[in-house]
């Protein structure tokens, strides 16, 4: 494949020094089509651990209806419907859930048979085509400069919706998916129980086509103005610009 992944991930280290390797994320129509290196587990987990496994441990995973346990990933895969159990502590009333999941994406029920999340540099031995989604965990100052980068690029302001409910499954992978917008999620409490995600972290999730040659240019561009590691300093007037 054209693309290389591995290169760019190196470039976007260098200027943003992260923690983890960014995960891809290959959401499929058909399970048949998992790479033979990819482990399907059988023991059930949260989306969320299968995301640490991939973040963490730097495993390639695969997430089905057989082995995934959370109903809130269930149902915003398409996977299942939604227990009633798990809707009530959503808001105050009835009319205000309701509210909250009429707007909450969701893919079409039975689209999707299969999510691979691969640490970035091994993706291109999985695939020939980009990944659905990249997901790039940072802290607030490393968001504020890839949120620089994306407005560097055309101008525009980076839009998401937020609640910080089902932040892995549904903010970090379905929203983008559905689209195709560069979103900020912030990972829910499961996220940060299970997946084990810092009280300081959240995540970018980039759709598979936007994560590319331009970004990197943008990174460099944008890099001697607003260089990571942030310099701190005391300013005076004449020393402001400088």
């Amino acid at each position: 494949m054209s693309e290389n992944w591995e290169n760019w991930m190196e470039k976007i280290n260098f200027y943003l020094r992260l923690k983890y390797i960014p995960s891809a994320v290959k959401l499929l129509t058909n399970v048949e089509d998992v790479p033979k290196e990819a482990r399907i587990l059988k023991s059930p987990y949260t989306f969320c651990q299968f995301n640490a496994f991939s973040r963490l441990y730097e495993r390639i995973v695969v997430t089905t209806k057989d082995n995934l346990m959370c109903p809130w990933a269930r149902y915003s895969f398409g996977f299942d419907l939604l227990p009633a159990m798990y809707r009530s502590a959503i808001a105050k009333t009835d009319e205000d859930i309701n509210k909250f999941f009429d707007n909450l994406p969701r893919i079409q029920q039975g689209k999707i048979q299969a999510i691979v999340q691969s640490p970035l540099n091994k993706y291109g031995g999985l695939f020939d085509s980009p990944p659905s989604l990249v997901l790039v965990t940072v802290n607030p100052a490393q968001m504020m400069r890839l949120l620089n980068s994306f407005v560097w690029l055309n101008g525009e302001r980076v839009e998401s919706r937020n609640a910080a409910h089902c932040g892995i499954c549904n903010e970090a992978v379905v929203a983008p998916y559905v689209s195709n917008k560069v979103h900020v999620a912030f990972p829910c409490y499961g996220g940060r129980t299970f997946g084990q995600y810092a009280d300081d972290e959240l995540i970018l999730a980039i759709p598979g086509n936007l994560f590319n040659s331009h970004l990197i240019t943008a990174l460099e561009n944008t890099h001697d103005f607003f260089p990571y590691p942030i310099r701190q300093r005391v300013v005076s007037q004449e020393t402001f610009m400088f």
